[in-house]
């Protein structure tokens, strides 16, 4: 429950009209953020963003709960975490190890965001 709490913002994305709103607000205080918007201003530029959220999960399989009927991992995996995740809690990215056959390795990031590539080196 406390995942898809987190993750709600996906259902928003699943509407058509998802492009219609205000994408400055959703952003926030980014440090990228005038980047962003240039970005995904482009034609066809936040639908084609908006699009792997829409193919990821339906509405009816989040409500469902999306995490049982996904396939087992067989490859090596990297689990990666930040502390200072609004979209993934920790417990979701440990548990998701049970999805995992091959070999899996977790790092926690202190101080990063869900963005964590965009983050700011932190320590």
């Amino acid at each position: 429950m406390e995942q898809r709490a987190l993750s709600g913002y996906m259902l928003l994305f699943a509407w058509p009209e998802a492009e219609d709103i205000l994408f400055r607000e959703w952003i926030g205080a980014a440090e990228d953020l005038e980047r962003y918007i240039e970005d995904l201003s482009r034609p066809g530029r936040l639908t084609a963003a908006l699009n792997w959220y829409r193919a990821s999960v339906s509405a009816e399989s989040f409500a469902a709960g999306v995490g049982s009927s996904l396939p087992t991992i067989q490859c090596p995996t990297l689990g990666v975490w930040s502390t200072d995740d609004l979209a993934l809690g920790e417990q979701q990215m440990t548990d998701s190890a049970q999805s995992v056959i091959g070999t899996r390795r977790y790092e926690r990031i202190e101080g990063a965001g869900h963005w964590i590539p965009s983050t700011p080196r932190v320590g």
